[in-house]
């Protein structure tokens, strides 16, 4: 099992950031090609205003300088890639774009640098329909997926995200699964099928051990960031959810909490 095309956002103001040389770093251990999405706002403003035929041409050199880079960055790790320039909101960039590739690579945002409302990064895991790898900005070490540690709660969002990192979790060199509350019971079971998860990673890669998790405080995320560490993890699978009220610990607050305080790539799928 691996991933056969991967998308990695491209920052105007980087030439060559930690999304890049992540999406080249897990390509490469997935013998998969990396496109590199590079995106004009201000251009489809300009288009929209004053009509698309108008020739409107933005920061050219930026733009040359960051495929040169982005195309050395493969071409040294000796992994194939494409370049793609697009104009409109980031956003809908990525997702319209990311539904032809099996991973998302962004950055997380820096909304005050750029100007922006909202995290781009946020906004792609809830509405991309991607599995979506989010890269701290300060990130250093950019191999990632040798120790991973997963977000496990019985739920259908946790499930989705594991199941997106299967082709990382095949080929790590330890996983360490964070057992959190049992579900809830179903009242249509008077007898419930077996559900060890595992038992079902194990399947993938042998070195799979569990540990029971509960949050040490009432900041679930920052809880979970902590087991990361603990663990010497290097990515952290969780699944996304939105602002819920349910019970389960991983829901709502942690996906957010974990997002504000990002010092560690974390896979999402929504």
């Amino acid at each position: 099992m691996s991933w056969k095309r991967i998308l990695v956002f491209i920052e105007s103001q980087h030439e060559c950031s930690p999304a890049i040389e992540t999406a080249v770093s897990v390509a490469r251990r997935q013998n998969a090609s990396v496109t590199g999405l590079y995106c004009i706002r201000e251009v489809a403003i300009g288009k929209i205003l004053l009509g698309p035929d108008q020739k409107l041409v933005r920061d050219r050199p930026l733009i040359e300088n960051a495929e040169n880079a982005f195309r050395e960055s493969c071409a040294t790790a000796g992994v194939d890639c494409e370049w793609d320039v697009a104009e409109g909101d980031a956003k809908d960039v990525i997702n319209l774009a990311g539904r032809c590739h099996d991973l998302i690579v962004i950055q997380k945002s820096d909304i005050e640098e750029n100007n922006l409302a909202t995290d781009i990064a946020d906004d792609c895991v809830a509405s991309s329909g991607v599995p979506t790898l989010i890269v701290p900005r300060s990130r250093r070490n950019r191999e990632i997926g040798k120790r991973i540690i997963v977000g496990w709660d019985h739920g259908r969002e946790a499930s989705i995200a594991l199941h997106a990192a299967l082709p990382l979790i095949e080929k790590a060199e330890q996983v360490v699964v964070l057992l959190g509350l049992k579900p809830d019971a179903v009242d249509s079971l008077t007898r419930a099928p077996r559900h060890e998860i595992l038992e079902y990673l194990r399947l993938y890669n042998k070195n799979v051990d569990g540990l029971p998790f509960e949050p040490t405080s009432a900041n679930q995320g920052a809880s979970l960031l902590e087991a990361a560490h603990q663990a010497s993890a290097d990515l952290l699978v969780m699944g996304a959810h939105g602002h819920s009220k349910v019970r389960e610990f991983f829901r709502g607050g942690a996906t957010q909490s974990v997002l504000a305080d990002l010092d560690i790539p974390v896979l999402m799928s929504h």
